[in-house]
């Protein structure tokens, strides 16, 4: 048999226990809360880089756009030096049919 002692003893475990479950539980509730925030922090985090990564990747498509661009702009000003040289020789050689 059982004491008084022993079951005060168990009785003060017993009571003890369902504090620590108690806090155990507002503890599990808290972080459920925090994590629930985390998460929504976390979302926006994540769309504002998607929409920082959006707007990079336009200017990286618009720099692409301008370097063609100048490209092209470099080779219609060589073919325009071309054109211009042959025009200069042509005007030149003909200058020398009509002397001749």
């Amino acid at each position: 048999m059982l004491c008084p002692l022993h079951l005060s003893d168990l009785q003060a475990e017993l009571m003890v226990a369902h504090l620590a479950k108690a806090a155990l539980q507002k503890t599990a509730k808290a972080l459920k809360k925090v994590l629930a925030a985390l998460m929504v922090v976390a979302t926006q985090l994540w769309l504002r880089v998607t929409r920082q990564v959006k707007r990079l990747r336009e200017m990286a498509m618009l720099a692409a756009e301008a370097a063609w661009m100048a490209m092209l702009a470099a080779k219609a000003a060589w073919i325009t030096g071309q054109v211009e040289k042959q025009g200069e020789q042509l005007v030149d050689s003909s200058q020398g049919f009509q002397e001749g």
